[in-house]
C-alpha cells in the first residue's frame, strides 16, 4: 500500500480497468470533490494490480476499505495482500447494492479474514400530499459553530463506529455552516439532533437521534417535521436504517418513507493488535 494525493491517479486506474471488466465490482461511490478532501487530509492509501485496486481511508482509530476489481474473483489477490501486509487495525467495508447483488463480493471477504457486522436497508420518501407543520413547543433550531463539541460528543454517544461513519470535526463543521444540523434544546444541553445533506432536490437523512434521557417528550417528533418543512415540495428524502430496527422503521414509516431495493451489507476485519 502506499499514500495517495491526488484521486486522479484513482480515477485514471478505474478508467484502465472498466473496459477489460467481465463483471465490474466496486463500492467506491464516492464523489471526486469528497475523495480529494480524504486525500488531502493524508487519509487515503492504495494498492494496485491490472485488474483491480484496494483504497483504504483512515477512519479515527479505524480503516474503510473500497475496492475496484473487473469481477468478483479479481478481489482474492487484492484481499491477500491485505491480509498479509495491511494495517493491523480494524477494516470496515460497506457493500451497497440491491439485495443478494453483492454476495459472491461479499464471499470473497468473508474469505480473508472478515466477518458480517450488520445490514442496512435503504427507505426513501417522495414528495407529500401536505406538509408536516409544527404545532405548540418552538421549533428546533440550526446548530451554530459554538455548538461543534457538543454534536461531536454528543454523536460520539449514540452511534456506531463501525456501522455510521462518525464525521469528524472538519465534516460537522461543514455541516453546521450550511445549515445541515437540526438541534432541540434542553436546559442548555442538546436533547435532539437531526443532521442531513441536500443534492440538488435529494436530500440524505443521516442521523436522527434523541438523547436517551428525553425519550416520549416529542422531541423526535419536532426535529423531523422541523427538517420536513425546510424541503421543496418536490424532494425525495433518503435515508439508511439498520435491518432489524423495527421500532426505528416504524417511525419512518410514520413520516412517509417506504423500503426501497437498495441494502448495504458491513462487514467487518477485526484489529489484528494483542
Amino acid at each position: 500500500m502506499r499514500a495517495l494525493t491526488q484521486i486522479d491517479e484513482i480515477l485514471a486506474l478505474v478508467a484502465s480497468i472498466r473496459p477489460n471488466a467481465n463483471r465490474f465490482v466496486t463500492n467506491l461511490f464516492a464523489s471526486r470533490e469528497q475523495m480529494q478532501q480524504w486525500a488531502d487530509r493524508g487519509a487515503l492509501s492504495v494498492w494496485e494490480t491490472e485488474r483491480g485496486l484496494l483504497v483504504l481511508r483512515r477512519d479515527r482509530d479505524l480503516q474503510r476499505l473500497y475496492h475496484v476489481a473487473a469481477d468478483a474473483a479479481e478481489l482474492a489477490p487484492l484481499l491477500e495482500v491485505l491480509s498479509a501486509t495491511g494495517p493491523p487495525t480494524e477494516v470496515v467495508v460497506d457493500l451497497i447494492g440491491i439485495s443478494g447483488q453483492n454476495e459472491a463480493v461479499a464471499s470473497a471477504y468473508r474469505a480473508h479474514g472478515f466477518s458480517d457486522y450488520a445490514k442496512l436497508l435503504r427507505m426513501r420518501r417522495l414528495p407529500p400530499r401536505a406538509t408536516h407543520r409544527q404545532r405548540g413547543n418552538s421549533p428546533p433550531g440550526f446548530a451554530s459553530p459554538d455548538d461543534l463539541e457538543t454534536v461531536s460528543t454528543f454523536l460520539g454517544r449514540v452511534l456506531d463506529r463501525f456501522r455510521d461513519q462518525i464525521p469528524d470535526a472538519d465534516e460537522l463543521r461543514e455541516a453546521i455552516s450550511r445549515r445541515g444540523v437540526l438541534v432541540e434544546r434542553s436546559d442548555g444541553a442538546i436533547g435532539g439532533l437531526l443532521l442531513f445533506e441536500d443534492t440538488g432536490l435529494t436530500s440524505l437523512l443521516r442521523y436522527w437521534y434523541v438523547d436517551p434521557d428525553r425519550c416520549n417528550r416529542g422531541v423526535g417528533g419536532r426535529l423531523m417535521k422541523a427538517y420536513l418543512g425546510l424541503c421543496p415540495e418536490q424532494s425525495r428524502n433518503l435515508v439508511w436504517v439498520v435491518r432489524d430496527n423495527v421500532d426505528a422503521i416504524a417511525k419512518y414509516r410514520h413520516y412517509g418513507f417506504q423500503e426501497d431495493s437498495l441494502t448495504d451489507q458491513i462487514l467487518l476485519r477485526r484489529s489484528t493488535l494483542g
